[in-house]
């Protein structure tokens, strides 16, 4: 017979204690990850607040001032989403509005930030995000590709100064992207709704007497618009696909 002993089994005081650790070490673990996770969160929203800031300073450098608005008008279009909407101030008084909307494009959503004067002129757009295809769709928002031979205007640039009567449609008034009509559409379409969304907002808030004048103006311009909501957007025709497919 051996005289070795049989180890025994942990006690339940023991199994006790083993647990109350890696309690203690599980919440300890929770604990660090939310301090990081709000450290982290933070950051990101300043950056984000610090990139929209520069956004609408590129779109308005005379402002001194932006605002958030509790409540945006609907879309005239149902085929564009309106997420955002910004006063515009200078000096105490509201000079314009800038709109952050989105589209369908080619591959997914394109969101753009298109701001809007009193006279219901586009004061300039800017690409936020999108995920077009490399060299064609993503062309909108690129710093290097020009619309003109003399390389002086990019894509998103042609709508600066454009009235929202304007038709906004890619080869009528709009330059299009090479093999990328379907985005030059969704870009177009959502800059034209959140120009009438911000013009709509300034008729009512702005505490000047140029900005309902310009709003009805906008709708005399173009009373088939107001009259009735603009159809959805149609799905890309098997030409439009083909063209940006073919170019890939």
């Amino acid at each position: 017979m051996s005289g070795e002993k049989k180890a025994s089994a942990p006690g339940v005081g023991t199994m006790f204690k083993l647990g109350a650790v890696l309690a203690a070490y599980a919440a300890a673990a929770c604990v660090g990850l939310a301090f990081v996770y709000s450290g982290t969160a933070e950051v990101i929203e300043k950056r984000k607040q610090a990139d929209t800031e520069a956004a609408l300073k590129g779109l308005f450098a005379q402002a001194d001032g932006f605002i958030e608005a509790k409540d945006i008008p609907p879309s005239a279009d149902p085929s564009v989403t309106l997420k955002t909407l910004y006063g515009i101030k200078k000096g105490g008084q509201v000079i314009g509005a800038a709109v952050e909307a989105s589209r369908g494009g080619y591959n997914g959503a394109v969101t753009v930030l298109a701001g809007v004067t009193l006279d219901g002129t586009v004061a300039g757009v800017r690409i936020l995000s999108h995920t077009e295809t490399p060299g064609l769709g993503a062309n909108a928002a690129s710093d290097s590709y020009y619309i003109d031979a003399g390389r002086t205007t990019r894509f998103y640039e042609q709508f600066k100064g454009k009235a929202l009567g304007d038709p906004f449609e890619p080869g009528r008034d709009v330059t299009a992207i090479t093999a990328a009509t379907i985005t030059s559409r969704a870009v177009s379409a959502a800059v034209k709704a959140a120009g009438r969304a911000g013009l709509d907002w300034l008729a009512a808030a702005a505490p000047v007497a140029d900005a309902a004048p310009a709003a009805a103006a906008f709708v005399e311009a173009a009373p088939a618009a107001a009259a009735a909501p603009e159809e959805a957007a149609p799905a890309p025709s098997t030409g439009d696909a083909q063209a940006e497919e073919a170019a890939e």
